[in-house]
């Protein structure tokens, strides 16, 4: 050995080796993917945003809700719907908002859509007014990356106007029913006697006509005397009314 001392940096180290110094490459390259990952990042943050603009413009009810029946998210349709901001609504558990009727209707769906199963059914919802409303909800579920299903998607539609609409379709049928039940006809050739005037009847009985158009119809009868008669029954009497144009005097 000659007896001379390497020379080494401040902490003893060749500077090639130094703890923690990278090089300008190095930092570059990482710079660049951390700005590549922030651009991707507000990419999909403004798309999300974009789809959320988009769900909160429908009038359906829609919301995210996981495994333990919370809210995770809300349109701002059902958020009108409770007259609640979103705010007080996420976190909480369904039966903490809706009616306890509906919940009790709809809590075995849910349950079915948590096991993976999609469904949709009919159901009853009061809103913020208190008013009932008919509804027709459909819960989709959702898993994760290994198939494991953590959260189902709820949609809710107002039907109220399509079942008051069905109801009064439904009414007027049975009106109409009625109404053709009530309705009597006279159709077809009636066999009537050419002097008495009486009608035979299918069961081969004769009626009086009067009866017989009663009973086939909503018609009913009053009666008086046409001149002929008149003059027949009373000869004595003279008729003071002038006759009707088209018409016999009466």
């Amino acid at each position: 050995m000659d007896g001379k001392k390497k020379r080494s940096g401040p902490s003893g180290a060749s500077p090639s080796r130094s703890a923690g110094v990278q090089s300008p490459a190095i930092v570059r390259k990482l710079q660049g993917e951390i700005r590549r990952l922030s651009q991707r990042l507000r990419e999909t943050q403004a798309l999300l945003e974009e789809r959320e603009s988009i769900l909160d413009r429908l009038p359906t009810l829609i919301t995210l809700m996981d495994s333990r029946l919370r809210f995770i998210w809300v349109n701002q349709a059902y958020a009108d719907w409770y007259r609640l901001p979103r705010k007080n609504i996420i976190g909480r558990r369904v039966q903490d908002i809706i009616a306890p009727a509906s919940f009790d209707a709809a809590e075995r769906f849910m349950r079915s859509a948590l096991e993976g199963q999609a469904c949709s059914f009919e159901n009853i919802a009061f809103g913020a007014d208190g008013k009932v409303r008919g509804v027709r909800a459909s819960y989709f579920p959702l898993s994760d990356a290994t198939g494991k299903i953590t959260h189902f998607v709820a949609v809710v539609e107002d039907v109220t106007a399509q079942k008051q609409a069905e109801q009064q379709r439904d009414q007027g049928r049975a009106d109409l029913q009625t109404a053709h039940a009530q309705i009597k006809a006279l159709r077809g050739v009636i066999p009537i006697c050419a002097k008495c005037k009486k009608v035979r009847t299918d069961q081969g009985y004769w009626q009086i006509l009067e009866a017989f158009i009663r009973e086939h119809s909503e018609a009913d009868f009053t009666h008086g005397l046409c001149p002929d008669c008149a003059r027949h029954l009373y000869p004595t009497l003279k008729c003071t009314r002038k006759p009707q144009e088209g018409g016999e005097e009466g």
